[in-house]
């Protein structure tokens, strides 16, 4: 858990371009992107802050942004920011580090490694669908080793995963499949394709985060990865 959580906050600073410090901790920025939640937000690190005492550092430090979201790494915190936070409308996501600690064998459908052209259509496809089609991928692949994974359909990719990879971590991350293509193994090849590539690489950590309150982290388990910790977002949408 504790090198999961060094290597997302690692993460998150070297994709900012700008970083703001207040009370309970920092806030990160990327002013070229501003529509993208994950590279702006507030992270609280120290002190026991209040619901109102965040939600007010967020709107002074994000007041030239629509959204508004905070993040939270301790339990404890969490604990007592949840009950808080709707009383100010925001929400809460809920999100589980979990750790491959034993790799599924892989059955069924193959997968493997893959190039940003190879994607490019069943990306474009995934941005047409979810209406939201801001690349991040190019400031990503600028800060840490980043390769793709796909399983196919009649040799077209349907499927697909990012591997990032640093210092004898890996997380895979934005595991995705076209809609009409669920429910035949093709995310699990392609998320076990990434894990083997972290562990032929050296990674002695490959983790990744899953919502809490959804299906998917069942899947995971059954390749093999355990919930080790959680993180919190709490987020107010730009139409409250």
């Amino acid at each position: 858990m504790d090198e999961a959580l060094a290597f997302l906050h690692w993460l998150e600073e070297a994709r900012a371009d700008r970083v703001e410090p207040f009370e309970y901790g920092r806030a990160f920025f990327r002013d070229d992107r501003p529509s993208v939640w994950d590279f702006n937000f507030l992270r609280v690190e120290r002190g026991e802050p209040r619901a109102a005492e965040l939600v007010a550092a967020a709107n002074e430090l994000m007041a030239h942004l629509d959204h508004r979201r905070v993040v939270v790494d301790d339990a404890a915190q969490a604990a007592r920011l949840e009950p808080e936070f709707p009383l100010h409308a925001w929400t809460v996501e809920r999100h589980l580090v979990m750790e491959c600690r034993r790799p599924a064998e892989l059955r069924g459908a193959p997968a493997r490694e893959a190039s940003r052209e190879e994607l490019g259509p069943l990306w474009a496809e995934l941005g047409r669908r979810r209406g939201f089609d801001v690349d991040m991928r190019g400031i990503t692949e600028a800060v840490v080793r980043t390769r793709y994974f796909a399983a196919f359909a009649d040799g077209v990719p349907v499927s697909c995963c990012e591997l990032y990879s640093r210092g004898g971590v890996g997380q895979v991350e934005d595991v995705v499949t076209l809609e009409e293509h669920r429910g035949r193994g093709l995310a699990s090849a392609a998320v076990l394709a990434a894990v083997r590539a972290s562990l032929d690489e050296g990674n002695a950590l490959t983790f990744l985060l899953a919502d809490a309150d959804d299906w998917p982290q069942r899947l995971y388990e059954r390749l093999g990865f355990e919930t080790t910790g959680r993180r919190w977002r709490f987020q107010r949408l730009p139409s409250a």
